[in-house]
């Protein structure tokens, strides 16, 4: 696919969301942990109110090689919408890109 654009490589971004909850569900379950622990004095083990797994995965290719890849999972709840987690992934991946003038 390069060689038919005119570019050196093609750079393949795959994002994958996984829905578990909705973010009401998520909060409830927050709510409801902050409101056992620290008001009734009874810890509870981790529970979990993710509402969204991302997957990603980057890869750079050039003449089908493989020049360089990635990948990362993050997790979403109510607080931390998926969109936000997935503008982290991507800017981890452009500071992390290997195609970039160095200062």
């Amino acid at each position: 696919m390069a060689n038919l654009l005119g570019v050196d490589a093609v750079v393949r971004l795959r994002i994958q969301k996984q829905r578990y909850m909705s973010d009401i569900a998520s909060y409830g379950i927050s709510a409801g942990k902050h409101l056992i622990t620290n008001i009734g004095g009874i810890p509870i083990p981790a529970a979990h109110n993710k509402t969204n797994d991302i997957i990603t995965s980057c890869t750079l290719v050039s003449e089908d090689q493989t020049l360089w890849n990635d990948s990362y999972t993050g997790t979403s709840d109510w607080n931390t919408p998926g969109t936000v987690v997935i503008e982290n992934i991507t800017n981890n991946y452009g500071k992390r890109f290997p195609y970039k003038k160095r200062l």
